[in-house]
C-alpha cells in the first residue's frame, strides 16, 4: 500500500496597519505594517509564504502598489523583494479595493520574528490601507 500524504494546513497573519495610512509614491518606513511571528514549540520556524492580500479603503488614482517584506523597521534586512500588482477597485465603490501578491518564498527563522511590510503607490495621490493578511505553509522540519 501506497504512503497517503496530506497536504499541509495553510495559516495566516494578520498585519497591524494602523500607521498605514497616505501612502505615497515611495517606501516610507514609518507607514509600514508589523506582524509578529508566533513562537513555535520547535527550534525554529519554516514558512512557505503563500499568498498576501492588501486592501485599501482609498485608492486616489493609483493603478499599482508595490510592497515589499524586511524582518527590520528600517527595511534592508529584505525577504521579500519589490513586487508589485495592479490595483483591483471595487465593482461599485472605484476608490476601495486589493491587490494580491503570490509570493512562493520560504523563510526560516530561529527566534520569534517581526514581518515589516512596506508599500508605495505608482501614482496619484495617496492610498489608506485597511487591512493586509499573509497566507503561508508551515514547512518541513
Amino acid at each position: 500500500m501506497g504512503t497517503v500524504q496530506t497536504a499541509p494546513k495553510l495559516g495566516s497573519l494578520s498585519f497591524d496597519v494602523s500607521s498605514s495610512s497616505n501612502i505615497g509614491t515611495s517606501f516610507a518606513v514609518a507607514k509600514a505594517a508589523t506582524a509578529v511571528l508566533p513562537t513555535l514549540v520547535d527550534s525554529s520556524v519554516r514558512l512557505i509564504p503563500d499568498y498576501l492580500i492588501v486592501r485599501f479603503g482609498s485608492k486616489g488614482a493609483g493603478t499599482k502598489l508595490t510592497i515589499a517584506i524586511a524582518t527590520d523597521a528600517a527595511g534592508d534586512s529584505i525577504v521579500v523583494p519589490d513586487t508589485e500588482a495592479t490595483i483591483a477597485a471595487g465593482k461599485t465603490s472605484a476608490g476601495v479595493g486589493a491587490c494580491g501578491y503570490s509570493i512562493q518564498l520560504p523563510f526560516v527563522a530561529s527566534s520569534a520574528t517581526t514581518f515589516h511590510l512596506f508599500f508605495k503607490v505608482d501614482a496619484g495621490s495617496t492610498m489608506d490601507i485597511s487591512s493586509a493578511e499573509l497566507f503561508f505553509r508551515r514547512g518541513a522540519s
